[in-house]
């Protein structure tokens, strides 16, 4: 049996739904083996904005592969309460859900490859003209820890170090949380093998109700992002 590790794919892949006035988002990590999904709806505008939900569900979430094959339904098997509910943001307020998966399907892990989530808001925004609000991201499964990656640090400071196997492949790297880029991209050195990445955030930017990644990556002579390999740094739950 394969053994696989699976993350979260960079933000730039990321697929918010937006509108002038409120913003929805998805972010996958992982944590312990499990799909950790992130969903953060919030107000970004100047008035009050109420959704009404018609059950206990406030949400869906499909899990896709590659052939559009559907892999996970987050309400398959569930039971919802029939119950009128409401929820209203003020200007800058913001609603965090989060979910957890197994990343298996009947029992068995996944292939390595791409996956895509697509997130749903199951509730009606109370504004004439508004329609549904959808976000999407993908994750990649891989080989387990292809860099042989090891972390340390928290509160803003981090030592990243690995290995690649090719040292003439150029390894790159960004720092994310889903919503905001902390360090743009970033070429590895790589010294016999070995490399060592330090990561120095200040305090007051730190994310809050969101998971520190950073995104090692190697690229193709046409600059084609590959392998892929996320790497949670600290989670914020406050």
């Amino acid at each position: 049996m394969l053994n696989l590790w699976i993350g979260a794919a960079m933000m730039l892949s990321l697929n918010a739904g937006t509108s002038e006035d409120i913003r929805f988002d998805v972010n996958p990590s992982i944590d312990n083996g499990e799909v950790v999904i992130d969903l953060k709806l919030e107000n970004i505008g100047d008035e009050t904005i109420n959704f009404d939900f018609h059950s206990s569900q406030k949400y869906e979430i499909e899990i896709s592969d590659e052939t559009g094959n559907e892999i996970y339904t987050y309400s398959k098997g569930k039971s919802f309460l029939q119950v009128l509910q409401n929820l209203a943001l003020t200007p800058g307020e913001s609603k965090h859900w989060t979910e957890k998966w197994s990343f298996q399907k009947e029992g068995k892990e996944l292939n390595p490859g791409t996956y895509k989530i697509t997130a749903a808001l199951t509730g009606r925004q109370l504004k004439e003209g508004a329609g549904p609000l959808t976000a999407q991201s993908q994750f990649t499964i891989i080989e387990k820890n292809a860099f042989n990656v090891q972390t340390e640090g928290e509160n803003g400071i981090y030592k990243v170090t690995g290995e690649v196997k090719d040292s003439a492949e150029d390894l790159y790297y960004t720092v994310e949380d889903g919503h905001h880029i902390f360090q743009k991209e970033q070429k590895v050195s790589i010294r016999d093998h070995q490399f060592e990445i330090n990561i120095e955030i200040a305090e007051s930017k730190l994310p809050t109700h969101a998971t520190l990644m950073l995104n090692l990556y190697k690229k193709s002579k046409d600059g084609e992002i590959n392998s892929i390999q996320p790497v949670v740094l600290e989670r914020f739950n406050h």
